[in-house]
């Protein structure tokens, strides 16, 4: 099951666990309609590459300034 974390500036309930989907995503069946129906209105989304870094806060961005020296 693939991660899926709310939209921006949205709280997703989450019926089958309680409460609502974190910040930080959570798997879920994306084949189940209720959840179909919160991928297809915005309100849970993959998370893109830039929501890992933000969750990785000591993963430090590459930069190719070393090798232009």
């Amino acid at each position: 099951m693939p991660l899926y974390i709310p939209g921006a500036g949205r709280t997703v309930p989450d019926p089958e666990r309680g409460g609502v989907v974190p910040p930080e995503g959570r798997d879920i069946n994306a084949d189940a309609s209720y959840w179909a129906r919160r991928i297809a209105d915005g309100d849970l989304v993959l998370p893109s590459a830039t929501d890992a870094a933000a969750v990785e806060p000591d993963a430090a961005p590459a930069t190719d300034t070393e090798s232009a020296q």
